[in-house]
């Protein structure tokens, strides 16, 4: 029978003769296309654009060199950043710089009307008083992604509250 310790240094020698895969790999483009989406509505948005288009294009050109390297997910990802950022340069170059969904680029974007009780997120703090927020929202129509920000008085609540939390822990 092989021991604990037999296998814990079987499996270390093993690791050590098989570099392990990482589990997510960044491209250049990857950098490129988020950047192009997180400022696309600044004065950089043409560049940062042009910037994600050319860094795309680099990629295709190294599949073509070498077609193995690419992953079934990475292409449609490829494909997908392509149509965003189109559609994103039309919106820029049409509209000029508009409020852009930051996942999708889209500019079918519109506010509504919400009420939110937001939680402490631990057990520990069970008994806190929900804080009540009502803010405006704007949602993607396209994606769904939506963003709000909480009032100043709310979040001077919350700030408080777990302010105190920690100084009850410490």
């Amino acid at each position: 029978m092989i021991s604990t310790e037999e296998k814990s240094e079987a499996l270390s020698k093993k690791e050590r003769e098989e570099p392990q895969q990482p589990i997510v790999v960044i491209l250049s483009w990857h950098r490129a296309y988020g950047e192009a989406l997180l400022y696309a509505q600044s004065d950089r948005a043409a560049t940062l654009i042009s910037k994600a288009e050319q860094r795309i294009f680099e990629r295709y050109l190294e599949v073509a060199a070498s077609p193995s390297s690419l992953q079934p997910e990475e292409g449609r990802d490829l494909w997908d950043a392509t149509m965003t950022l189109s559609r994103l340069k039309r919106t820029v170059e049409k509209e000029g710089i508009r409020h852009v969904c930051k996942l999708c680029g889209s500019v079918n974007r519109k506010k509504f009307g919400a009420e939110m009780g937001i939680h402490f997120p631990e057990l520990k703090d069970i008994d806190k008083p929900v804080v009540w927020v009502f803010p405006e929202v704007l949602v993607c129509l396209d994606c769904g992604t939506a963003e709000f920000a909480v009032p100043e008085a709310e979040l001077r609540q919350l700030a408080r509250r777990d302010a105190a939390a920690a100084a009850l822990t410490a």
